[in-house]
């Protein structure tokens, strides 16, 4: 025979399994360098409180977060849903214990729902922290609780890593209205970092009716504020159209630990969608 048989494969079909091969492996890699999603236990939640107060009365509510873990808090937008018939908001007051500078809060977000945002430079935030002070008003007719629906639309770490925790929703009562049990956290663990400054203001169970009346929930509590303390504020003084109120979203410095996507503080407000 002129042409002897050949155990060797022609280059190009050699050369197409080496360019998969190297295909999936830059896949991989690109895949890695992504924000990765982080769940966490031991009550790591957000939350609303629950309060207790007359028919008619003002309410000053706290949505909190309870022990954000390491490497901690880097950008947040929390919701907290009411009910109109039974509930006004009057004011929204941002970071009242002066711990995240960087925190906004709107009072008319979208129809029937307010929102507290903002962004941290600042690695190690952990534990527990008040973003917002709501102050509703409850109708004067209400006799039966008003839920306080909180949904985390947005919560990251100073890597800008995609945090999950729960969500336990709050409650405005009026005296003698029976009140549900909050869904419990997804840990009983308790928080090293818990402060008495998360009773919400104005509670009726902060002090026994026997020993002394409840406090008047009607003071406001940006009096007591300190210089530098991120302004409340009010629904009054949010325009109907809120969108164009409220600043688009933009990135942190380029100094900041990691690109996290945060509200633009220095227009006072947040983007409704």
């Amino acid at each position: 025979m002129l042409f002897a048989p050949s155990n060797r494969r022609p280059g190009h079909l050699v050369a197409r399994p080496l360019a998969r091969g190297l295909a999936l492996v830059l896949i991989a890699l690109f895949v890695a360098t992504l924000p990765r999603a982080v769940s966490a236990d031991h009550g790591f939640v957000a939350r609303a409180a629950s309060v207790t107060v007359a028919a008619g009365d003002t309410a000053n509510v706290n949505l909190e977060i309870h022990n954000v873990p390491a490497p901690g808090l880097g950008a947040w937008t929390i919701t907290v849903r009411y009910d109109p018939a039974a509930l006004t908001i009057v004011e929204c007051r941002p970071d009242p214990q002066t711990k995240l500078p960087n925190s906004l809060c709107n009072p008319r977000y979208r129809d029937n729902m307010v929102a507290a945002g903002g962004f941290e430079v600042s690695p190690n935030k952990t534990g527990d922290f008040v973003l917002a002070e709501l102050r509703f008003r409850l109708s004067g007719s209400a006799r039966a609780c008003a839920s306080l629906e909180v949904t985390v639309v947005q919560l990251a770490n100073s890597r800008a890593e995609t945090l999950q925790p729960g969500a336990e929703n709050g409650q405005v009562c009026p005296r003698g209205a029976a009140t549900a049990t909050a869904t419990p956290r997804a840990s009983a663990t308790p928080s090293p970092q818990a402060s008495p400054t998360l009773t919400p203001a104005g509670a009726a169970t902060a002090t026994p009716v026997a020993a002394s009346p409840a406090p008047d929930a009607s003071a406001s509590p940006q009096a007591a504020s300190p210089e530098g303390n991120p302004t409340a504020v009010s629904a009054e003084s949010v325009p109907p159209d809120a969108s164009a109120a409220l600043p688009a979203a933009s990135r942190l410095p380029a100094s900041a630990a990691a690109p996290i996507v945060a509200p633009n503080v220095g227009d006072g407000g947040l983007e409704s969608p």
